[in-house]
């Protein structure tokens, strides 16, 4: 981390309905909740981009991205002198871009609004994916086990005639006898969603990626980012990696 980024100080917003969000300052999501309730599943730090994001793809015949939130992106941040907004601005690939993050002032919701301005002579195809980790569940029990609270989520797609693709969630383990939901959509049309990080990420987004599984992944799906911290050598005969430790189950429980 360097040393600017150790020094930054977070950006926080508290709405009229409780509502709290807190980003660090490279956007990076650090905190959102209401009241005790945690709408984020995962804590943000200045080193990784979060699971919580927005992703600009560039489509064509190579299809790229990058993430508008967080170290990674090219997005700087400050908090609107109103103290309403959070606001970013970037510019990727000849696209410039405008970003902010509002709370309602009469409901528990929040708006990402962005604005994309193409700088080529030649019209470009452009979308927008936004990824949101849900908790919906008390910042303790989040904090204990992300994993055992997340089992809990219940995801429901549903079509708005005007605003396409909602995704409905609602949290199955009571919290002090309340089952808190969300709704998340597009105040313009959501052409798709997915209800799974690996429906987004694919396997790749693991801590390394075989070359053959990201090729394969790539002619299955290829207008789905592959995200990997890094690319192994290969897979061998076994469909081990290489490098490797080989089979960590047989290794643990001294099977083979």
């Amino acid at each position: 981390m360097s040393e600017a980024a150790a020094n930054a100080t977070p950006l926080h917003l508290t709405g009229h309905s409780g509502m709290s969000i807190e980003l660090n300052a490279s956007g990076a999501l650090r905190r959102f909740s209401r009241g005790d309730i945690a709408l984020a599943l995962f804590v943000g730090n200045e080193v990784e981009d979060g699971v919580g994001n927005i992703y600009l793809r560039l489509l064509g015949p190579e299809v790229k991205f990058t993430p508008l939130l967080g170290p990674s992106s090219p997005t700087g941040f400050w908090r609107h002198d109103s103290g309403d907004a959070v606001c970013g601005r970037g510019e990727w690939l000849g696209i410039r871009y405008s970003i902010a993050l509002v709370l309602s002032k009469t409901a528990p919701a929040w708006f990402w609004h962005v604005r994309l301005e193409n700088t080529h002579a030649v019209s470009r195809r452009l979308d927008l994916t936004y990824a949101q980790d849900l908790a919906l569940a008390p910042y303790g029990a989040v904090r204990l086990n992300e994993f055992y609270v997340s089992q809990y989520l219940d995801h429901s797609a549903l079509t708005h005639p005007e605003h396409g693709v909602v995704i409905a969630s609602r949290q199955n383990q009571p919290a002090d006898g309340r089952n808190p939901w969300s709704l998340i959509g597009s105040l313009r049309s959501g052409a798709s969603f997915a209800t799974d990080a690996l429906q987004l990420h694919a396997l790749a987004s693991r801590a390394g990626a075989a070359p053959e599984g990201v090729a394969r992944m790539k002619e299955a799906h290829p207008d789905v980012p592959i995200v990997t911290a890094a690319v192994d050598r290969c897979l061998n005969d076994h469909g081990y990696i290489v490098p490797g430790l080989g089979d960590a189950g047989d290794r643990m429980f001294g099977t083979k």
